[in-house]
């Protein structure tokens, strides 16, 4: 059976085809009548814009005309020659002309001297810096001012300039005419007509209250197009409507005459004709696409089952519909389907295996494996990339992570390093780099890396594996530490020691140096030639003594019994005593200034060995000073809620803290880890010093279980002394308040801290006033708590990790307490947080460390409040 070949088929087909240039020749049409018409509209527009330009204009000459003629019947030498004539006729001007609402002359230097209607106020005004005059006279030409509200009438006026001999006249116009020019112009149902003066200001508009109100437009675009000179009509936007408005420029004044339309309205008729077209253009395409359809039909029906053959083929069936017999064309291509068919299929198994291999390889090692391009966009990466690097999974790494340069490296030189050593071998091993992770955290990786080229040796891609290795980094570190510390303490320990043999055997010797001379002295006569050498061994002696003191306490272990003592004391002793008057005295230039808290906690401590602390830190700081400066002592209770790093650690606690700081240059980065060693000073010799005043320091507060932290810089230096905190007592010393008045009647506090010592502190001290105490370690305990139970009042810390801060904890409570009683306990300032809670219902807010009688006052003073 001979079949119908589908070449014939389609060759029918673009038989049809022809009509489309019929189509395209309408379309053609259309477009050129649209573009006539619009232009027709545009011009027609834009004519009357001219024709009101005109009016406008003619509206302006009539002023200007009554000023020549007014110039004309100024006669005379000058214009104080006719001072009896020209205010009759200035008068008659005003009176004749309604829009005028006065008229005056200026002199040659710009003074009023003749004013209609009269006011003598007026007279001698000095108006010489005002534009209608300057302009006037240097241009000789009459100028029109800018836009202004008159004084007299409340509405929008213009001044006229016109030069006279030895003078000017000026014309003050109402504008009130331009209302009624544009009034008589009606476009369309919603088109009008409007003015604007040289400035952009609206002076002529339907709707009053723009004029009255000077609304300036000079930001439209159509009078942005006549400020600059340009007329015509022009298509703008405004207030999301599309417009089209035309600008005829008024001479001389400058001013704008502006004919405005919506371009949906304007265009409207267009519209209607364009919807004709397309309806008969839609009617042409309908008959044409039923004939094609007819005759396509034939041809469609084998290939759609093709087409579907191939999509089951994509999905990975290989079971598809029998093949029809169809023309001979359609025939060939089916065989090459079911050929296709079968060398996918072997190939797909073969890859299925392949890939199967790759895939648990790539999804369950622990390291991270990637193909990025060479811009910095990841490709490809595994589940262990991505956490790795924070992100929830690959595609969220991918999706995210767009420039690897500026967001994931911490140092982007480090990226830009192996890329150069990629470049030259094409592979980097053990590369180690700090990176980013999503959340902002900061991770050490160790990387391996190599370039993918294909066979004409251009590069495809970078691919390969991340691994983390910040444990063993913090490990390192943490070694480097604890080995740094350690030898600290070891040299400090073996300097001790010889310290300690080395003050003993002083002591021995030292013992009949400093007791002969005080027993020969007793027996010497008054005027003995020998009692001042023998006094003068004496005063080295006890010098010598004194050093050899130092030299026990850097041997440590012979502080003696501590007792609770007050840092302020000791200062304000210090700077009473004979140590302190000799060191003004060689010290002239630099002042001691204090700022002590009055409120300062007590520590228990030896006043001897740490008045020898302040003493060495205020002596060492002084002499940093050359040529004047300050140095400060000041004390403050201060809470450490988390480990302070510097140049040594503090611990989290409750301290009180002697800060000692200078003015000077500051210490050297070398110097600075070995101030504490003994004999090690960078003083002048035969000045002062021995190289022990630092290491007493440093011991003094290992004895008393404190920390040392020094920052400098070249602007000066800080010693920062942190001493443990007691609640006890200095003997002799009374509270302000008796306790009886702040003491609680058995009610229950739930204490709420993530430091277990601050739990204790608070919960020891409520049982001290009389209350009764619970405690829990963290905001989601305290409210799962206060479900099942109440409390009379919480005392709540602000800042707890893990979990929810004092605020969203008191939020909470809120909702199952609405009235709950809160005091607010906190080692920072008074933060925005701490601000917020008070606001939602919380009392006082005290910062840590606090004493007995702040917290039982605040207690009692909230517990006491009505609810």
């Amino acid at each position: 059976m001979k079949k119908t070949s589908l070449k014939k088929i389609l060759t029918v087909n673009f038989v049809l085809t022809a009509m489309l240039p019929l189509v395209v020749i309408g379309v053609v049409m259309m477009t050129i009548m649209k573009s006539g018409m619009e232009k027709e509209i545009a011009d027609k527009n834009f004519l009357i814009a001219k024709s009101l330009s005109g009016e406008v204009q003619k509206f302006l000459k009539q002023p200007l005309s009554v000023l020549e003629f007014a110039e004309s019947g100024i006669t005379g030498d000058s214009i104080t020659s006719n001072a009896a004539i020209i205010p009759l006729l200035l008068e008659g001007l005003v009176s004749q002309f309604s829009y005028f609402s006065r008229v005056q002359i200026l002199d040659s230097k710009g003074r009023v001297i003749y004013i209609a209607p009269f006011n003598k106020n007026y007279i001698g005004n000095d108006l010489s810096n005002h534009p209608y005059f300057q302009e006037t006279l240097k241009s000789e030409k009459p100028y029109w001012s800018s836009t202004f509200i008159s004084s007299q009438t409340g509405k929008p006026a213009v001044a006229l300039g016109k030069q006279i001999k030895d003078g000017v006249i000026v014309g003050y116009l109402e504008l009130d005419t331009l209302n009624a020019i544009i009034d008589k112009i009606k476009i369309g149902s919603s088109g009008y007509a409007a003015i604007s003066d040289q400035d952009g200001t609206t002076i002529a508009h339907p709707v009053r209250k723009f004029v009255s109100e000077r609304l300036n437009v000079k930001n439209l675009s159509v009078i942005r197009q006549g400020l600059a000179g340009k007329e015509g009509t022009f298509n703008y936007r405004f207030m999301e409507t599309d417009k089209l408005g035309s600008v005829a420029i008024v001479p001389p004044a400058g001013w704008l005459v502006v004919v405005l339309q919506p371009s949906k309205e304007a265009f409207s008729s267009i519209k209607k004709i364009s919807v004709l077209i397309w309806v008969g253009v839609t009617i042409a395409a309908i008959f044409a696409l039923v004939a094609a359809s007819l005759n396509l039909r034939k041809i469609l029906t084998p290939l759609f089952q093709l087409s579907d053959n191939s999509k089951r083929i994509a999905s990975g069936e290989y079971q598809i519909q029998q093949h029809k017999e169809s023309y001979k064309e359609i025939n060939e291509l089916a065989a090459s389907f079911a050929q296709m068919i079968r060398v996918i299929k072997s190939r797909e198994e073969k890859l299925k295996e392949s890939e199967k291999k790759y895939r648990n390889i790539f999804e369950n090692t622990v390291e991270g494996i990637f193909q990025t391009t060479s811009e910095g966009y990841y490709i490809s990466a595994n589940p262990a990339l991505a956490e790795i690097y924070g992100y929830e999974s690959p595609d969220d790494l991918i999706d995210n992570l767009t420039d690897i340069e500026r967001q994931l490296y911490v140092n982007p030189d480090s990226r830009k390093q192996f890329m150069n050593v990629l470049k030259k071998k094409d592979f980097i091993h053990n590369f180690e780099t700090q990176i980013y992770c999503k959340d902002g955290s900061v991770k050490w990786t160790s990387k391996n890396i190599r370039a993918v080229r294909n066979e004409q040796d251009e590069l495809i891609c970078y691919e390969g594996s991340v691994i983390d290795i910040s444990n063993r980094k913090q490990a390192e570190k943490a070694l480097r530490e604890s080995e740094e510390k350690l030898f600290r303490a070891k040299k400090m320990e073996s300097l001790g020691l010889l310290a300690g043999g080395v003050a003993h055997d002083l002591n021995n010797v030292l013992s009949g140096i400093v007791s002969y001379p005080e027993l020969i002295l007793m027996q010497l006569p008054e005027d003995s030639q020998l009692r001042k050498p023998i006094a003068t061994m004496q005063e080295s002696g006890l010098r010598a003594a004194a050093i050899v003191q130092d030299l026990l306490t850097v041997a440590r272990g012979v502080a003696t019994a501590k007792e609770p003592l007050n840092l302020n004391d000791l200062v304000i002793d210090y700077l009473k005593s004979p140590e302190f008057k000799k060191l003004e005295q060689i010290n002239p230039t630099v002042k001691v200034r204090i700022d002590l808290d009055t409120n300062l906690f007590n520590m228990d401590g030896s006043h001897v060995h740490i008045r020898k602390a302040v003493m060495n830190l205020v002596s060492n700081a002084a002499e940093a000073i050359k040529g004047g400066g300050n140095v400060t002592l000041s004390t403050v209770n201060r809470y450490i809620d988390r480990p302070l790093k510097g140049y040594g650690d503090v611990n989290i606690g409750e301290y009180a803290v002697l800060t000692v700081s200078d003015e000077g240059s500051g210490i050297a980065p070398d110097d600075l880890e070995r101030i504490f060693e003994p004999f090690y000073t960078k003083k002048v010799m035969g000045r002062s010093g021995t190289g022990l005043g630092l290491a007493v320091v440093w011991n003094v507060v290992q004895d008393h279980k404190g920390y040392i932290n020094v920052t400098t810089d070249e602007n000066g230096t800080v010693f920062e002394l942190y001493f443990p905190i007691t609640r006890d007592k200095i003997s002799g010393k009374d509270l302000s308040i008796p306790i009886k008045d702040y003491q609680g009647n058995g009610e229950m506090i739930l204490v709420v801290d993530d430091v277990k010592s601050q739990r204790e502190i608070s919960c020891n001290m409520m049982d001290t006033l009389g209350y009764k105490t619970e405690a829990v370690s963290s905001g989601e305990e305290a409210v799962e708590y206060l479900k099942e139970n109440s409390a009379d009042l919480i005392l709540l810390d602000m800042i707890m990790d893990p979990g929810i801060n004092g605020r969203e904890t008191y939020k909470r409570i809120k909702k199952i307490h609405h009235r709950q009683k809160a005091v607010i306990l906190s080692g920072f300032a008074e933060t925005d947080e701490v601000k917020k809670t008070q606001k939602s219902g919380a009392g006082r807010y005290l910062k840590k460390p606090v004493t007995l009688e702040k917290i039982g006052l605040a207690v009692k003073e909230e517990l006491e409040k009505y609810t």
